[in-house]
């Protein structure tokens, strides 16, 4: 299976298979998301067999899922989770927390950057006011935390990053659990919800995941338009009115576009990077 060190190799306490399966992880990039046991077997000079049984086991464990149309591969977000400490220390996440925690000031909300990831937003970020009423918010929703897509505004927006079938096959296994008198429980119901955020361009929650707490989101695009994320206001009632977000709405879609430009601006540096790299790979 391809060339290992030979120094590794004499670590009596090192372990090959963990190795290889790192090996399969590794090998997944922006440039190729999808593989199959082919691709994953011709790149490490492995049999199918065998990489079959290190992807299986990946899949099981959470680190890679299978595309239900393609039957492909591709790594999950769980990564991220156990990742978590490592993007509190990059200094890309820091300059994010920094926007974060300056919205989180003028709008006196808390502040959450969501991801979708197996049908939960995944909180990549999150910023805590110190207004009154809102220090209990976001005391168990850190950086890594899951919430329920369909109570959520952050939820809905990132819904929204889908077509209407899209949307129907990522909801058709869904079970759209009721967590307060308030939550949306019907998929018809949810859709036309999803659809009326894409409308306008934000989506609300009114005690939908918890019972006192209202929040609103709007879509992070990056340069080329494509929702790579959502930014959501959260706040207790009464303290904080819906009517107070949705007032919030300029200074959460500036924070917003801000981030995705960031996120574009790191992106074509990857890419410059790579342009660069790729004579130099080529000519060796």
């Amino acid at each position: 299976m391809g060339s290992r060190s030979g120094a590794r190799l004499t670590e009596p306490r090192y372990s090959q298979s963990l190795e290889t399966g790192l090996l399969v992880m590794k090998g997944f990039s922006s440039e190729q998301p999808l593989q199959g046991i082919a691709d994953v077997a011709d790149r490490m000079e492995a049999s199918r067999s065998t990489v079959h049984r290190y992807m299986t086991t990946l899949v099981a464990l959470g680190m890679l899922e299978q595309d239900p149309l393609s039957r492909r591969y591709r790594v999950s977000l769980l990564p991220a989770d156990i990742g978590a400490s490592a993007l509190d220390a990059s200094r890309v996440v820091q300059a994010l927390d920094g926007q974060l925690r300056l919205l989180a000031r003028k709008t006196g909300c808390t502040v959450r950057l969501g991801v979708l990831a197996d049908n939960e937003v995944l909180i990549a970020g999150v910023a805590r006011s110190i207004g009154e009423g809102q220090g209990l918010l976001g005391v168990q929703v850190r950086r890594g935390a899951r919430l329920a897509t369909h109570a959520t505004a952050l939820g809905k927006v990132l819904l929204g990053g889908f077509e209407a079938k899209e949307l129907r096959d990522q909801l058709a296994s869904v079970t759209l659990a009721k967590l307060t008198p308030k939550t949306i429980t019907s998929k018809r119901g949810l859709a036309s919800e999803v659809a009326a955020a894409k409308e306008q361009g934000f989506a609300t929650e009114r005690e939908e995941a918890e019972q006192g707490t209202v929040g609103v989101a709007v879509p992070v695009l990056d340069s080329i338009g494509e929702q790579v994320a959502a930014l959501g206001l959260v706040a207790h009632t009464p303290e904080i009115a819906i009517e107070h977000l949705e007032g919030s709405l300029q200074a959460l879609k500036d924070t917003a576009a801000a981030i995705g430009k960031q996120v574009g601006e790191r992106e074509q540096k990857r890419r410059s990077r790579r342009r660069a790299a790729a004579p130099a790979e080529s000519s060796s």
